[in-house]
């Protein structure tokens, strides 16, 4: 799924709260049952290693658009940067493997 335009994501913050909440609840339906179609096709015997892998792919792609209809997308990384205050320059040390100033 691609991301909004500016001015798609503009129209979609006017939707109404109520309207928003029908949109999700009809999406979220609709992944529902395209997911248990899903896991009719994984039970069946004779799905080849190929298609399995199809249909598992499907399913992590459900649960992904799942995941971004509720907001619910977490960032991929996370950088911290600690700031060492006066004084405690010294516990770096001079030269320390993979510490940069």
């Amino acid at each position: 799924m691609t991301t909004p335009s500016p001015a798609a994501h503009k129209s979609l913050q006017r939707i109404p709260a109520q309207e928003a909440d029908t949109l999700r609840r009809q999406s979220e339906a609709r992944f529902n049952g395209w997911m248990r179609r899903a896991d009719v096709l994984l039970s069946a015997e004779d799905l080849s290693i190929q298609d399995t892998v199809k249909v598992l792919g499907l399913l992590l792609s459900l649960e992904r658009e799942r995941v971004q209809l509720y907001g619910l997308r977490l960032p991929s990384a996370v950088v911290v940067q600690h700031e060492l205050g006066p004084g405690t320059q010294d516990l770096m040390g001079p030269g320390r493997p993979g510490v940069q100033r």
